[in-house]
């Protein structure tokens, strides 16, 4: 086999070409994707700068040659140069490799940060365990010296789904159920009541759409905590442009529950073949009480059931309530970082290893309670 490697690739053709050959659950990272998601993050900091490396595999039985993409995102942070896997989401972090030839594409992508980049730090992930560009990516980094730093990002949470909403709502406790069904009829004597499903809509549908989830955030629990993390809320811009696009539109699955007009829950999904990705879900708090986050999520999950899907990836974090789904324990995600083979690389990874360390003893948990 042989191969050659571009830097910036921005032909739209390439990725279809890729995109046909790899696992469904992969397809939602189009080229599309990639450039919103890098026109809206990546292009507000001055020091990180998009690069995708493209590396075409020439066979006997193809010497045309397979393309292979490895979307990344360049910075420097204090004077260090990092090269990190690009990607906003966690689910959505992986190279498209086509799978027979994914060995040595990743070689020769190796090759290409080893030798032609200034990169002291390669970051990839959060990564699923069982992606197929895990271990061979290690491994040709390996062969390099690079040294690899391993750090758990928690298991993710997937909930296998039957044939039918029936047997669906049958696999979920007689509590659940009870709640459910009690709060939405309360919810439906307290004036005009309405669950919206919005897939494939115009731009302007889904302008309307994204805004009400951010309102519906602004006023949930994860805006007002310290620790949250608001998934709409202040990332308008990204979701408008990613829905302004066929393939954003097709994918992503949005309900919305509204009292009077008022928008009070919604949840977010992105669709990947027979994988549905749920992404988030909100509620406003003055609605804590009616449950109107379980009635969103009870939709979600029935639509996925009727329209076919297998599987419901709801990501790490708040197991209690995912098990109350169904969820199991899934892959869990990785975050791994190389470091580059000489004394400026040692040096950066001794100090990556000791911080971390530092951030998960005793000493510093007792600290942190403290202040």
């Amino acid at each position: 086999m042989n191969a050659e490697v571009n830097v910036n690739v921005g032909d739209q053709q390439v990725w279809s070409t890729v995109l046909r050959e790899v696992a469904p659950e992969n397809q939602f990272l189009s080229y599309h994707w990639y450039d919103v998601w890098s026109r809206t993050y990546a292009a507000n900091e001055a020091e990180m700068h998009p690069v995708v490396y493209s590396s075409t595999v020439t066979t006997e039985e193809q010497p045309s040659g397979k393309a292979n993409l490895f979307p990344c995102v360049l910075r420097s942070r204090l004077g260090i140069q990092i090269l990190s896997m690009a990607g906003y989401y966690y689910p959505f972090r992986t190279f498209l490799c086509q799978p027979d030839v994914k060995e040595t594409a990743i070689d020769f992508f190796a090759d290409t940060v080893h030798i032609d980049t200034s990169a002291t730090i390669f970051h990839v992930g959060p990564l699923q365990a069982s992606d197929q560009i895990n271990l061979p990516l290690q491994a040709s980094f390996r062969r390099k010296n690079w040294k690899i730093i391993d750090l758990s990002a928690g298991a993710q949470q997937v909930v296998n789904l039957p044939d039918t909403v029936e047997a669906f709502r049958a696999s979920l406790s007689r509590n659940l159920r009870k709640s459910h069904d009690r709060r939405r009829r309360a919810l439906e004597t307290m004036g005009e009541f309405d669950i919206s499903y919005y897939n494939n809509c115009t731009a302007a549908e889904w302008e309307q759409v994204i805004d009400s989830c951010a309102e519906i955030e602004a006023r949930s629990w994860l805006a007002t905590d310290s620790n949250g993390k608001t998934r709409v809320y202040g990332s308008e811009t990204f979701w408008k442009n990613y829905a302004d696009h066929p393939d954003g539109s097709k994918r992503l699955s949005v309900w919305v529950v509204t009292l009077n007009s008022k928008p009070i829950a919604y949840s977010l999904a992105i669709d990947a073949g027979s994988l549905r990705y749920s992404i988030s879900g909100q509620y406003d708090e003055a609605y804590k009480k009616h449950g109107v986050g379980i009635i969103a999520d009870m939709s979600m999950f029935e639509q996925a059931v009727e329209s076919g899907k297998r599987v419901v990836n709801m990501g790490d974090g708040e197991s209690d309530y995912k098990r109350r789904w169904g969820a199991q324990p899934g892959d869990e995600l990785q975050s791994l970082y190389f470091f580059r083979p000489g004394l400026r690389g040692w040096l950066v990874g001794m100090a990556f290893s000791t911080l971390e360390q530092i951030r998960h003893s005793s000493l510093f948990y007792r600290l942190n309670r403290f202040f």
